[in-house]
């Protein structure tokens, strides 16, 4: 849907006609290609690490009863988790800005898989402080990946390929719902 929904706006906003000197910006940025696939697997690589980080450290966090040293329900635990990254994303952004954006997306990608692969490893307080990492290393990736996926389409194919990015992000959680069922 998010696709079809992407191309659709994407074969509208092509039809409008804007200033002359954005035109002339347009015309000279459509000569860079576009990177489709790319842009796929950064959204699938971004919704692997947002389905570990919504659907799958809750359950850890329940099953394990990581963060123990907070008296509250597994779900309570992981909305402190959650608005523990959403805090940190100014600084991470300005972070990133600072070491460029494909730098700090590699990196990202690279600790999201170390550090949700070490909080599976560890037990009690090295994984609470794991999981606080995996946040900020979080934070880091959704400041990115999206910023990154958008450098590599070509001014006609924004909203397309958005939509293209979004609907890949969303598939690993669909196949997680699908399991899960």
């Amino acid at each position: 849907m998010v696709f079809g929904t992407g191309f659709y706006l994407q074969k509208q906003f092509s039809n409008l006609n804007s200033s002359r000197k954005t035109n002339l910006k347009v015309k000279n940025a459509k000569n860079k290609e576009s990177q489709p696939l790319l842009v796929f697997v950064l959204g699938l690589i971004f919704g692997i690490a947002t389905n570990f980080f919504f659907n799958v450290l809750p359950g850890l966090i329940s099953e394990f009863n990581l963060i123990s040293f907070i008296d509250l329900s597994a779900a309570t635990k992981t909305g402190i988790v959650i608005a523990f990254s959403a805090l940190v994303c100014y600084p991470v952004s300005l972070l990133v800005s600072k070491v460029g954006i494909n730098k700090a997306m590699i990196a990202s990608i690279i600790l999201s898989i170390l550090f949700g692969g070490l909080i599976y490893l560890t037990t009690g307080v090295l994984s609470t402080i794991l999981i606080f990492v995996f946040a900020i290393v979080y934070a880091g990736l959704s400041v990115s990946t999206i910023p990154n996926a958008f450098l590599r389409l070509n001014p006609a194919h924004k909203v397309f390929g958005l939509g293209l990015f979004f609907a890949a992000a969303e598939l690993p959680n669909s196949i997680f719902e699908i399991l899960n069922v």
